[in-house]
């Protein structure tokens, strides 16, 4: 029977789903540290990081990579390497037949440099003080509080007595326990593993480096010579810190590819060591040079 009331038809329409995306900002696009096809590539592995994030890893296959870009397989690859040279992003190999992981770094101090060479100091913000550093790791659990000093042990790094990188140093301060970072932890924080099973230096020369930087990382005050200039613990310190495993591979060979004798085996190589993710950008700018004029 018809009562002259009719039901409202109520129509829902469903909001589509969020199309996945990669956040690229305007001051990367308008920076010019980069060349177009780095761009490109930096964009399809920035489409693979956590959803809606700046920063972060991403595991894309070489075959995902080039099918994004519409490159071909050399040239992806040339422009990934050129990438983790500028400092944009690192690299990492995850083992035989699985994809490489990246680390892609994007914050407005990199786009903001004025030249390639400071995209490293600034793409992880201000460098740490000794204090803020035990801080920031205690707060990400790597540092449990009271954490003990390990013993201090001797790594070899050349054949020779006078060339042996080593900590025992006399001008070596002594730092108190408490609240240090083990070697332990640091091996583990800076992929110690990783190079020692990639096999990409001797032990003996990955050691005497690792004891090194803990050394360095675990001093408390004064100054550190590099290239003649007396640097505050707290920035060689930050800079250590954030060495990446290709350049810790990087300035082991450079260290011993030096044929003289070195005299200050410790002093010089924590200047390799400061020096290493610049050093690596020149050499590669260097190789691009010499390969377009031969």
């Amino acid at each position: 029977m018809d009562d002259g009331r009719h039901d409202d038809q109520i129509v829902v329409q469903l909001a589509q789903h969020e199309r996945h995306f990669a956040k690229i900002y305007i001051d990367f696009l308008n920076s010019k540290l980069l060349t177009t096809e780095e761009k490109m590539v930096y964009i399809a592995l920035k489409a693979y990081v956590a959803f809606g994030r700046d920063e972060g890893q991403a595991r894309p296959s070489l075959d995902s990579l080039i099918r994004m870009t519409s490159m071909s397989k050399p040239r992806v690859i040339r422009n990934i390497d050129s990438l983790v040279a500028k400092g944009v992003l690192e690299k990492r190999r995850q083992g035989h037949c699985r994809p490489n992981m990246y680390i892609i770094y994007d914050n407005p101090a990199m786009w903001e440099a004025e030249t390639v060479g400071a995209i490293p100091e600034v793409r992880h913000g201000l460098p740490y003080s000794s204090q803020e550093l035990i801080a920031e790791l205690k707060r990400r659990g790597d540092l449990p509080e009271g954490i003990k000093k390990e013993p201090k042990a001797v790594g070899a790094a050349k054949g020779s007595e006078n060339a042996t990188m080593s900590i025992n140093d006399s001008n070596v301060d002594e730092t108190e326990s408490q609240g240090e970072i083990s070697l332990g932890k640091l091996k583990e924080l800076m992929d110690y593993d990783v190079l020692l099973l990639d096999q990409r230096c001797h032990q003996s020369d990955l050691d005497a480096c690792f004891e090194i930087i803990h050394d360095v990382v675990n001093r408390r005050s004064g100054t550190i010579r590099i290239l003649g200039d007396e640097k505050p613990v707290g920035v060689v310190k930050a800079k250590l810190m954030k060495l990446t495993y290709d350049q810790i591979e990087y300035a082991i060979k450079k260290y011993n590819s030096v044929s003289e004798p070195i005299t200050n085996p410790r002093g010089y190589m924590i200047t390799v060591l400061y020096t290493a993710s610049e050093q690596m950008n020149f050499d590669f700018i260097n190789q691009v040079n010499n390969a377009h004029n031969s």
